[in-house]
C-alpha cells in the first residue's frame, strides 16, 4: 500500500474576484490553486525526458522527448538497452 499525501495551497486570489459562469470559473481554478504530491520519492510509474532513465528505473517505460521537449517516442528497457516501442496506426 502506498500512502500519498496531496499539499493543496492558494495562490493570492483578488478580493474583488467576480463571479462568472460556474463552468469558466472551474476552467480558471488552475490560476489560484496548486496541488502537489509529498513524499512520493518512490513513486514512479513511469519515465518522461530527454535524458536516458537510471538504470533503478528501468522496469518503466520511457517517454523520451527531444531537447525541445517534444515527444520522440516511447521505449522499454529490454536486457538493458532502451528500444522504440513500436506503434500501430
Amino acid at each position: 500500500m502506498l500512502d500519498l499525501t496531496l499539499k493543496i495551497k492558494t495562490a493570492n486570489v483578488p478580493v474583488n474576484l467576480p463571479h462568472k459562469a460556474r463552468y469558466v470559473e472551474i476552467e480558471e481554478l488552475p490560476k489560484y490553486v496548486s496541488v502537489s504530491m509529498v513524499g512520493t520519492g518512490e513513486l514512479s510509474l513511469l519515465n518522461i525526458g530527454s535524458q536516458q532513465p537510471s538504470p533503478d528505473h528501468t522496469k518503466y517505460p520511457w517517454l523520451k522527448l527531444d531537447a525541445t521537449g517534444a515527444p520522440v517516442g516511447w521505449y522499454i528497457c529490454v536486457n538493458g538497452t532502451w528500444v522504440p516501442v513500436p506503434l500501430g496506426t
